[in-house]
């Protein structure tokens, strides 16, 4: 939002001597061959031998989940950029008859 005196709104509130309930976030300078350096130089530092845990990103590196995820589109990818394992997703196997029995529909289902 951007009021007559062509200043946003955080920088008007400023301007007029308050503080802005609301911080805009800062923007990471870091390209994306510095943050995963910088993720792998922490994860080494700090004893994770297969990456640190997504918990601990903002404590230990000082960007949040969300900057490495748009920047890798996930943690895994970060993790293939990195040159460590990638993290299995907890998903259990299914057979092809357990996927038919869950993708039949009940009787009261088909009703209308």
């Amino acid at each position: 939002m951007t009021w007559k005196t062509g200043l946003p709104l955080n920088k008007f509130i400023q301007f007029i001597g308050q503080t802005p309930a609301k911080k805009t976030p800062e923007r990471c300078k870091l390209s994306k061959k510095q943050l995963a350096d910088l993720y792998k130089q922490k994860s080494i530092e700090h004893g994770f031998k297969n990456s640190m845990p997504r918990s601990k990103l903002l404590e230990l590196t000082g960007y949040t989940r969300g900057i490495y995820e748009n920047r890798f589109y996930n943690i895994n990818g970060l993790r293939v950029a990195c040159g460590f394992e990638i993290v299995p997703a907890a998903c259990k196997p299914y057979s092809e008859e357990e996927l038919r029995n869950i993708l039949k529909k009940p009787v009261y289902a088909k009703r209308r």
